[in-house]
């Protein structure tokens, strides 16, 4: 399921290029003000609804989703890894480092955060640090 994800936004992504559309700047790792951020029914629904918002497009209205979510629960660290996640796929790099260790200060032996992180640091080249 994820790899369909992937590729579609991929897709998206390789389509609106080539009709000459531009990603703004400033939509870049911020939450869509005008996304309607109401929560789901459930916790797992709106992060799932969240998690599927992975299209360079759709990333404004799932990070605002994920703020939320946290807004709720500060401490709920699937909502932090889904953030960092998109921050990441953004290049908001430090802001994907932060909400990464800040699950890891909570539950230090986290895989998920833990491989994001190391991917955030790879991607700066931070090769000690990755180690």
């Amino acid at each position: 399921m994820c790899t369909v994800r992937l590729v579609a936004a991929s897709f998206a992504l390789a389509t609106s290029l080539m009709a000459g559309e531009a990603l703004s700047r400033d939509a870049i790792c911020r939450a869509d003000a005008a996304a309607s951020v109401e929560l789901l029914a459930t916790r797992d629904a709106t992060l799932a609804a969240a998690q599927a918002l992975v299209s360079p497009f759709d990333r404004p209205r799932g990070r605002a989703l994920f703020l939320a979510m946290l807004a709720r629960d500060p401490d709920d660290d699937d909502a932090a890894i889904g953030l960092s996640r998109l921050d990441g796929w953004d290049g908001c790099l430090a802001l994907a480092e932060r909400g990464y260790r800040s699950v890891l200060a909570r539950s230090k032996n986290h895989v998920e955060a833990r491989a994001g992180l190391i991917d955030v640091l790879m991607w700066q080249r931070r090769w000690d640090d990755a180690a």
